[in-house]
């Protein structure tokens, strides 16, 4: 289920998943997870996104 909405859901859905992966929040923590949900939350224009992928990158 979650697989379907990161790929065919709106950007801000990508970027909430991001953020869980991110934190470690309703899911285990993983940070390659989280920066290829944030990359593609960024492609689609989410500018906080795009902000989270700038701060993985130190």
């Amino acid at each position: 289920m979650i697989t379907f909405y990161e790929e065919a859901g709106p950007a801000w859905a990508q970027y909430e998943l991001g953020k869980s992966h991110a934190t470690g929040k309703r899911m285990n923590k993983d940070m390659t997870e989280a920066a290829r949900l944030y990359r593609m939350a960024a492609d689609q224009g989410n500018e906080t996104a795009a902000n989270h992928m700038r701060k993985l990158q130190f």
